[in-house]
């Protein structure tokens, strides 16, 4: 196990949102009553899009309803705000892409995604857990992994479990404990899938950011983790936007996350590691 940092100090977890939280409960973790809690919240991350246009389940993911039987190929999808779409429009975000690509050609079950905006690495392997052990070994998980610097801790005023992230003089922190924790709870995962036989196929959720210390996931050394190519991805977006020329290929409505360029180059690259592997 090799990282790229030895500091031990984390700084002061700074909360991502009072939404995430429900680690102490049964099931998925809990999503607020509402997928976006007002009108304003969701004009600033979709401007444009209509809210009744979305796909989301009654346990509020941005999803179909979950089976708990299935019938077809079962593939989960499971991260962050990258995997749930953020500023996207449905058919926009790459976990939908790829869906659709794979359902032309074997029925599917569904799409079901259990991502959620702020987790991080740990909270992202819970959930998935959490969605099996209530919904069904999935045939494939593709899981978009979060950044290094989050995780979950105790917040003794909600008397709950929550998902942060660490700051530390302003700056991101490169952190041993936070890569190790993460290193743990994917080497899980990994032992997991190979042996109740789920393909796993994950990758660098935040593909396009820089390569900060504490920041990036680096978990090359496993088989079921995918560097996408960060130059590859800057070629096709400046192809992508030529020819397309779309007002959000390149930054997505929020004008924070990626946009539809470099979702469809998560697509592409992920189906042919899928169909390489099949």
């Amino acid at each position: 196990m090799i990282f790229d940092n030895v500091t031990t100090v984390k700084g002061k977890p700074m909360l991502i949102g009072l939404f995430n939280s429900g680690f102490l409960e049964e099931g998925l973790a809990v999503v607020g009553e509402k997928w976006i809690t007002d009108d304003l919240s969701f004009n600033r991350a979709y401007r444009g899009l209509d809210k009744n246009n979305f796909n989301v389940n009654s346990k509020n993911y941005r999803s179909d309803e979950f089976l708990k039987n299935h019938s077809g190929l079962h593939i989960l999808f499971g991260g962050c705000s990258h995997a749930l779409g953020v500023g996207l429009a449905d058919e926009e975000r790459w976990s939908e892409i790829i869906y659709n690509k794979i359902n032309l050609n074997k029925t599917c079950s569904g799409y079901f995604n259990v991502a959620r905006s702020g987790f991080s690495i740990k909270g992202s392997i819970i959930n998935m857990f959490k969605y099996i052990d209530e919904f069904g070994k999935p045939d494939v998980i593709f899981f978009g992994v979060p950044e290094i610097n989050r995780s979950i801790t105790f917040f003794a005023q909600k008397k709950s479990y929550m998902d942060v992230i660490y700051r530390g003089n302003g700056k991101e922190l490169d952190n041993a404990e936070l890569y190790f924790e993460s290193y743990q709870y994917y080497k899980m995962l990994e032992l997991f899938c190979k042996f109740a036989g789920i393909r796993l196929i994950s990758f660098d959720s935040d593909i396009q950011a820089p390569q900060s210390h504490g920041l990036k996931s680096t978990f090359l050394n496993f088989n079921t983790y995918h560097d996408l190519g960060v130059s590859e991805a800057q070629e096709y977006i400046y192809e992508y936007t030529k020819k397309h020329k779309g007002k959000f290929d390149i930054i997505a409505r929020d004008r924070l996350h990626f946009g539809v360029a470099i979702n469809n180059f998560i697509a592409e690259k992920l189906y042919e590691i899928y169909e390489a592997e099949s």
